[in-house]
């Protein structure tokens, strides 16, 4: 595969991943806001105060579209998975590499300012 038909293809993975939640996470992120405000949960300033909650969710959900024999096959074309998987399986290898490169350079610690500098960034 050229180097040019990857990025175009990575491109398009990303874009059907990205712009489509960041979208509906913006529109719920206003949803919440807007029931927060009229239910009155709000802070001394007017704002919104958005809780989190952890939802629970069954192990052994029977016929769950997302997960086990009952899953919908994804939204994209075999091959633009493919090449998805294969982006994803590569960004992987480089963590390991630099897993393991932040190993062997930090491994006397106070003596070392690869040690130092991967210590300012945690």
């Amino acid at each position: 595969m050229s180097k040019q038909l990857y990025n175009n293809t990575s491109q398009v993975v990303y874009d059907w991943f990205h712009k489509p939640a960041d979208q509906v996470m913006r529109e719920v992120g206003k949803e919440e806001a807007r029931h927060e405000k009229e239910i009155g949960s709000v802070d001394s300033d007017g704002n919104p105060m958005i809780t989190f909650r952890k939802k629970f969710r069954a192990a052994s959900k029977v016929n769950d579209p997302d997960y086990g024999a009952y899953a919908q096959r994804p939204d994209m074309s075999e091959e633009v998975f493919e090449v998805a998987k294969q982006h994803f399986l590569k960004q992987l290898e480089v963590n390991i590499e630099e897993r393991d490169n932040i190993q062997k350079n930090t491994l006397q610690q106070s003596h070392s300012q690869d040690w130092i500098e991967q210590r300012k960034r945690d």
